[in-house]
């Protein structure tokens, strides 16, 4: 025979001679949080700690039309639901999760819960809730992942983490495709700073700069704090490269505003960032990585406060040889090893030009040539030709080369004399033998392979102070 209802809804329960009583002091004793429920998440009965532990009162929990649903955060919903449609049908009887409650303050509650279905009882089929409140255990997790995974100065990501994430980031461009990007970010002037100031400063200085990264990214972006100044960004789900140059173009500007301390100090400091993108310039974890870092140490050796782009490809070099490039032309240059400077920038420059004049070459020595082709092409390599000179200028400024005044006068010849070749090729002629004079002649052999190499040698100076950087990432 069962009870009449009581208006704490355990009448709900059999009550078979003293066993009411006993379940009654059962429930209200139990040390962890107890509730009854029907299949449809309506509570039925709860005790102490359930209340405790929800912060809900016993008659809030019980008022009718109060699901046990209603104590989930949105995101938890799909899958209690789900787990309780399976105990409905019978599929299941019982689920474990430890889940989020929202509390009546709307605070978050972590909860280690088994929902099973009562194998004797009334008519209607109940549920028992049990709830384990977990919190502090969760936090104490949390705090050792945090100690794992995270730069205890910034809170930014530790190496182990970034890697984690690359490697998570790499898995899923290879499925979609889509790119990744890695930002290899160097405070410049860091240690002046500390000298200066002192290391609580420099220390503030590192945490405002993670905060000032962490205002340049989206949400799923990671930055990573590698040790001393040394910061990396990586960014997944990439559609173009000019996508992240623009988050390196925010960062550059961002860091670049003066600090100021609490205290009125004004500090001043830059940054220079390498820049490095699957699939472009690597394959794998290591290869990105080191890509990005060459290309950091780059921008630091070129003049700080820049972007610098890495130029490696994937054969691990940092150019394609030239004559991978298939050409039927009665003439052609061949780049040699014996023609490289050093610098990763002005030989992959080189190599490019070497490239292009072949194509160029092999068109305007065919039969069937079409001078708007021919032209059109001409236009191309001049394009590259003026900016690689402009880039050289740059540099050779940077590394203060004593004879830059007269190797930029000679740039300028040749590029008049550009334009003089121009002049004859849109009048629909084609003159072989003054392209060959002009690329071979004159901008390979005369200039590139003659005048170039008289500042060889402060490259190769540049070159052993560098061997002191020995990239150790991705290990």
């Amino acid at each position: 025979m069962r009870p009449e209802p009581s208006t704490h809804g355990c009448g709900d329960i059999p009550n078979e001679g003293a066993s009411l009583p006993l379940y009654r002091e059962i429930i209200e004793k139990a040390g962890v949080g107890l509730a009854v429920m029907d299949l449809d998440g309506n509570l039925r009965e709860v005790n102490p700690v359930f209340c405790e532990t929800t912060g809900r009162s016993r008659d809030e929990l019980l008022t009718p039309g109060f699901h046990l649903r209603m104590l989930l955060p949105p995101e938890e919903l799909p899958s209690h639901d789900e787990a309780m449609r399976a105990l409905r049908r019978g599929d299941e009887q019982s689920y474990r999760k430890t889940v989020q409650l929202v509390r009546s303050d709307g605070g978050l509650v972590w909860v280690d819960w088994v929902v099973a279905v009562l194998q004797s009882g009334p008519d209607v089929p109940l549920v028992l809730v049990t709830a384990i409140d977990v919190t502090e255990q969760k936090r104490v997790q949390d705090a050792f992942r945090d100690m794992s995974f995270r730069d205890p100065l910034t809170k930014l990501a530790n190496r182990r983490l970034l890697l984690d994430r690359l490697r998570t980031a790499l898995s899923r461009a290879r499925r979609e495709p889509c790119g990744v990007a890695l930002l290899f970010i160097d405070v410049d002037n860091f240690k002046p700073v500390n000298d200066t100031f002192g290391h609580d400063v420099g220390d503030w200085l590192l945490k405002e700069t993670a905060r000032r990264l962490l205002d340049c990214l989206r949400g799923y972006d990671t930055a990573a704090r590698l040790g001393g100044d040394e910061f990396v960004v990586l960014i997944p789900d990439v559609a173009q490269q000019a996508s992240a140059m623009r988050v390196a173009e925010r960062i550059l500007g961002s860091l670049a505003q003066p600090f100021i301390t609490d205290d009125g100090k004004q500090i001043q400091v830059s940054a220079s960032i390498g820049m490095a993108t699957y699939p472009d310039n690597a394959q794998s974890e290591r290869e990105l990585l080191h890509a990005g870092d060459e290309a950091m140490y780059l921008a630091k050796k070129s003049g700080r406060n820049r972007i610098v782009q890495s130029r490696r490809r994937l054969d691990g070099g940092v150019v394609h040889p030239v004559d991978d490039d298939p050409v039927s032309g009665l003439v052609q240059v061949r780049w040699d090893a014996a023609y490289a400077s050093g610098n990763v920038f002005i030989d992959a420059e080189h190599c490019e030009l070497f490239r292009q004049s072949n194509q160029l070459l092999d068109l305007a020595t065919r039969r069937d040539a079409e001078p708007a082709a021919v032209l059109a092409n001409l236009q191309r390599v001049l394009r590259n030709v003026s900016a690689h000179f402009e880039h050289e200028e740059r540099l050779l400024s940077e590394w203060q080369f004593p004879d830059i005044e007269n190797h930029a006068a000679k740039h300028r010849s040749l590029l008049k004399h550009a334009e003089q070749l121009l002049d004859l090729l849109t009048e629909n002629s084609i003159p072989v033998g003054d392209l060959l004079e002009f690329l071979v002649a004159k901008v390979i052999h005369g200039h590139m392979l003659t005048e170039d190499t008289k500042y060889f040698g402060l490259l190769k100076t540049i070159l052993r102070e560098a061997q002191v950087h020995q990239p150790q990432l991705g290990g």
